[in-house]
């Protein structure tokens, strides 16, 4: 039997190794690497996109019963054509769409901003000195899910939820 010398036998182990990892297998199978896609902030999915809403509900406690309120159902048509635009410089357009419900609306344009690590939206118009924050339950490319908790004029708690989907 024949004996190597350790530099030999290194080296032999080292080829081996280099030859188990090529890019090949012997079944001529690519090697099946993970390419990691970077994620998009909730920023980037927003931005650009045309969000029209799909869904609008209340609820609230009524003398201990618990009543809601489907304002999607509600809306007549010329609504429901709506949609929001969000631009990257903090504005955001609430379009009527093509149908509008009366001759003299206008579309409105005011300001957001993400909070608090991007789990909620709020909306500021300078013009009527008013803020509303929204939580932002779901946002992907193509869904968007806010929650908005307020009081009403006789002081019931109100809980919204509304959804909307990226129509472009």
């Amino acid at each position: 039997m024949r004996n190597f010398s350790k530099p030999t036998l290194a080296a032999c182990a080292a080829l081996t190794l280099f030859a188990a990892c090529s890019k090949d297998d012997k079944d001529g199978k690519e090697d099946q690497s993970v390419t990691v896609t970077p994620t998009k902030s909730k920023k980037d999915m927003l931005v650009g996109a045309k969000w029209q809403m799909t869904s609008a509900k209340e609820s609230w406690m009524d003398k201990g019963q618990s009543k809601n309120r489907d304002l999607f159902a509600d809306m007549v048509p010329c609504e429901k054509d709506d949609f929001i635009m969000f631009t990257a410089d903090g504005k955001v357009t609430f379009d009527l769409g093509p149908t509008q419900c009366d001759t003299g609306d206008k579309s409105e344009t005011t300001n957001w901003e993400f909070i608090a690590n991007d789990t909620k939206i709020i909306f500021s118009s300078p013009k009527w000195n008013d803020k509303d924050t929204l939580d932002v339950v779901d946002l992907t490319d193509n869904i968007w899910k806010t929650k908005d908790v307020y009081k009403d004029d006789s002081a019931r708690v109100i809980t919204g939820e509304y959804s909307y989907k990226r129509i472009n």
